[in-house]
């Protein structure tokens, strides 16, 4: 994932630049009956993310790669 905002006339092409706002994804799934776990996964970088849903036996997996920066997960 990388959004890309319009540039405005005030950019150049020197950095910063027009690529000014990353993805943060959040995501949720249910831990035990009545308990749900949030993950907000804060990375300013580019992303690429994988679902995998798993229809035989209900699991859904998540992985992530970013091109570098720092993260910050947070979980709920």
């Amino acid at each position: 994932m990388w959004s890309r905002d319009k540039p405005t006339p005030d950019e150049e092409g020197t950095l910063p630049a027009a690529n000014m706002y990353g993805t943060h994804p959040f995501f949720m799934y249910k831990h035990k009956k009545d308990a749900w776990v949030g993950v907000l996964y804060k990375n300013a970088h580019a992303q690429d993310w994988w679902i995998k849903n798993n229809k035989v036996d209900g699991t859904i997996g998540i992985s992530t790669i970013t091109t570098g920066g720092v993260a910050d997960i947070f979980v709920f």
